[in-house]
């Protein structure tokens, strides 16, 4: 008896392992950086150096398109700061790409910008662009 108890534990065991390894799978996808070029941002669209309820009037948006593997980026109303250098980071984790928007150091005011840039190297197909900082993120299909 004791003996086929062992072999039920056993067996529960390696089940548990099993779905477990399948429900893990996305955890355990490559992730990979692509490469981001071309960033180009305006100067500031709006400014307010007392609050952000100025800078946040108006939502921010993304615009995209895809030829040739690349993909076209404009994020509209990307709130920074100040007369700041906009960087881009960019990682492909699974299906989706992973945007990383900022701006360094301290600053003393936030304002608006149109930020722009392509990522290249990106396969076609249905894909998840999820913007980090600002918590957008959308499905679309390349």
């Amino acid at each position: 008896m004791e003996k086929q108890m062992l072999k039920i534990a056993i067996l529960a065991m390696a089940v548990v392992g099993s779905i477990s390894t399948i429900g893990c799978k996305k955890d355990k996808e490559e992730s990979k950086n692509l490469t981001v070029s071309n960033i180009s941002y305006t100067d500031c669209l709006s400014e307010n150096k007392d609050a952000l309820s100025k800078a946040l009037g108006d939502p921010d948006s993304i615009a995209y398109s895809y030829q040739n593997n690349t993909l076209y980026i404009t994020h509209y109303n990307l709130v920074v700061g100040c007369g700041e250098e906009v960087h881009v980071d960019v990682q492909s984790i699974g299906d989706t790409i992973r945007i990383a928007e900022w701006t360094d150091g301290y600053v003393d005011c936030v304002c608006s910008v149109d930020n722009s840039f392509q990522i290249n190297d990106v396969k076609d197909g249905l894909c998840i662009l999820e913007f980090v900082n600002q918590g957008i993120v959308l499905q679309i299909n390349l």
